[in-house]
């Protein structure tokens, strides 16, 4: 029974890395592309919703293998995508003013932070069985 939830956890973990490889390449694209003409705030929101479209349906389906969504997992997935904009878009504005970096820059700085606890509150929170 072990053996099999750490087979079972490890392949979670690299769908959700292969996935969210996808999803974050698209998402950080209309990101950066955003932020050229765009606030911070309207940019990290329009990508944070292509996020939530892309998201919602591949991690269910295809990391933690739900057959029907349930208005419970929709609630809950929406609730941390918007607690993770302001999170990126607070980040992205700090790591901006504080060192100066771009804002394009900051945004790939705060990337690896967000996945994990986007990882972890799906795991835990979302779709947890």
């Amino acid at each position: 029974m072990i053996k099999f939830n750490l087979i079972l956890f490890k392949k979670r973990q690299i769908y959700f890395l292969l996935i969210g490889i996808a999803n974050v390449f698209i998402t950080n694209l209309f990101l950066q592309i955003f932020l050229l003409y765009f606030s911070t705030s309207i940019s990290t929101l329009i990508s944070q919703h292509i996020n939530i479209i892309l998201g919602l349906n591949f991690y269910s389906k295809f990391v933690f293998n739900l057959k029907k969504l349930k208005k419970r997992n929709i609630l809950r997935y929406l609730f941390v995508s918007y607690i993770l904009w302001i999170a990126n878009w607070f980040s992205i504005n700090l790591i901006f003013t504080s060192f100066g970096f771009s804002k394009n820059l900051s945004a790939l700085v705060v990337l690896p932070v967000l996945a994990l606890i986007s990882y972890l509150s799906q795991k835990l929170f979302i779709f947890k069985n």
